[in-house]
């Protein structure tokens, strides 16, 4: 009996081993530059600063750039204060990322850049985002875009593989840290409205005007819609070939349908009021002539307001 005593006493006084946590990362981000930006391809390049900040015995100066290739990396620093580590690369990467062009014209955009570490796995090492000191320099410019504050975060990122190793069970998932860079890009205002619509709005407009010459010339009012409806599709051609394959109708594809579908009504018009010209009704064709000209040019208008503004 005394020796269970003894026994368990034994045991309550053994130390508690705590669960080690994995280690922390401290990482930022500088960006200096985006240029030879290609969406259609999904492509740019970034010039940037990462810095790391950590007092565990793992070192994360094996990252990688997850979104890029072609990848330059220079250690410019390195230093220990009261055990703090910190070191800080120049890298250069050529960046990509599979953009969505629902929007098109008016569509935004986020160029991230992508780091993780290459050998150690979440359970023991661990990002932390340098929100406060990563930036995007104030003079970055890209022609064409508006670009805004860049903004980071870490998130996990699972590989639902074992890369066959034996070591490791068949459905095993490796987990690591990543820290993600965004920086904001979008185009906006009526100016690039106008410059990717204008050639199709005026096809439109030669089209409506079928409608002011009189119902009897049914050659002239077709051949005005025919040019308006080639007009139409070749800049629905111009602006397809700024676009990669995308599956999903854009602003743009919705714009140009809206407009094709008011010409064809235009046409539909001139041969009713044609057919009641051919049957010496001329009062009926006049009466519909007139409600025409003033109705569809204000249904064009709002209907491409309404197709812009939800898209």
């Amino acid at each position: 009996m005394r020796f269970v005593f003894i026994l368990i006493l034994a045991v309550l006084l053994l130390p508690v081993r705590s669960v080690a946590e994995p280690e922390k990362v401290y990482v930022g981000m500088y960006v200096v530059n985006i240029n030879e930006l290609d969406t259609k391809a999904g492509t740019y390049l970034g010039d940037f600063y990462v810095w790391f900040r950590w007092t565990g015995a793992l070192s994360p100066t094996s990252f990688e750039i997850m979104n890029g290739t072609e990848t330059t990396k220079e250690r410019n620093y390195y230093s220990v204060t009261n055990g703090v580590k910190y070191a800080v690369y120049r890298c250069q990467s050529k960046l990509s990322r599979v953009f969505a062009f629902d929007a098109f014209p008016l569509d935004s955009h986020e160029l991230t850049i992508e780091v993780e570490d290459g050998q150690h796995e979440i359970a023991n090492f661990v990002y932390v985002a340098d929100t406060l000191n990563s930036k995007v320099h104030p003079d970055l410019r890209l022609a064409g875009w508006q670009t805004g504050p860049g903004k980071c975060h870490v998130r996990l990122w699972t590989y639902p593989t074992n890369y066959g190793d034996p070591a490791q069970p068949p459905d095993y998932k490796a987990g690591y840290s990543r820290f993600v860079m965004a920086i904001p890009i979008k185009h906006e205002g009526l100016g690039v409205y106008l410059k990717a619509f204008l050639p199709l709005f005026i096809s439109v407009a030669i089209a409506l005007l079928a409608l002011f010459v009189p119902p009897d010339q049914l050659e002239v009012r077709v051949g005005l819609a025919v040019a308006g409806v080639f007009g139409a599709v070749s800049s629905q051609l111009v602006v397809a070939g700024n676009l990669p394959e995308t599956p999903t109708l854009t602003l743009s594809d919705k714009v140009h349908i809206a407009s094709l579908s008011f010409v064809f009504l235009t046409l539909v018009v001139s041969c009713i009021s044609f057919t009641f010209v051919s049957k010496e009704k001329l009062p009926q064709a006049a009466r519909i002539d007139r409600f025409a000209r003033l109705a569809i040019p204000l249904a064009y208008i709002a209907a491409i307001i309404a197709v812009s503004v939800l898209r």
